[in-house]
């Protein structure tokens, strides 16, 4: 459409986040409770498994905070939590790889991205 700015390159990777959940075979289409949405547990771990949290948490939270020009967290940590959970599916390389660049993109350490 004319007069809308290209995606971010975060919009970018959390697009790619999603396609690569989706090709693992961790995307779920069936919401979680809204208990699950609402836990104060880190990750929702007392609720959602770690793909269920990026799913129906982190990508929606991020993507509302770039739609809304809010500041995005500096730093997350989600490729290390990605690496314990699944420290023994080398399957997931895709998904890794992209939490890996999220990472690298709210650290503001990507070539050209201006910081948020």
């Amino acid at each position: 459409m004319p007069g809308q700015n290209p995606p971010s390159p975060v919009e970018m990777a959390l697009i790619s986040l999603a396609d690569a959940l989706q090709r693992a075979g961790l995307w779920s289409d069936t919401p979680p409770s809204p208990q699950a949405l609402a836990s104060q547990a880190p990750f929702a771990c007392d609720h959602l498994p770690f793909e269920g949290w990026l799913q129906h948490l982190f990508i929606p939270r991020l993507r509302a905070m770039l739609a809304a020009g809010d500041t995005l967290p500096a730093t997350s940590g989600i490729a290390a939590m990605g690496e314990v959970v699944w420290q023994d599916h080398h399957d997931y390389a895709q998904v890794m790889i992209q939490l890996r660049e999220i990472d690298t993109l709210l650290q503001g350490q990507y070539p050209g991205e201006d910081k948020v």
